[in-house]
């Protein structure tokens, strides 16, 4: 599997795993660092494909919290399926 498409699984599963599926649930890019031992760089990248995907969107105010969108939930439920 391409790595760029198991990046992309990866933090879905995990967004999905911890329940950041809206704003107030959200989490820091921090934490998703840690989690999947990435560099901001490479997170931010992915998160940025993410979001143009629909799949993830950020919190409008500035605490840069994560979480995944409706379409996301399906997209991170149909990992498992």
């Amino acid at each position: 599997m391409d790595p760029s498409i198991r990046s992309l699984k990866s933090i879905l599963s995990i967004l999905n795993n911890v329940g950041a599926i809206d704003e107030n649930r959200g989490v820091t890019l921090e934490y998703l660092m840690v989690v999947l031992s990435m560099s901001r760089e490479e997170l931010t990248s992915i998160i940025n494909n993410l979001i143009q995907l629909d799949y993830v969107s950020k919190k409008a105010d500035d605490s840069e919290l994560y979480y995944l969108t409706p379409r996301g939930v399906l997209a991170a439920s149909s990992i498992y399926s």
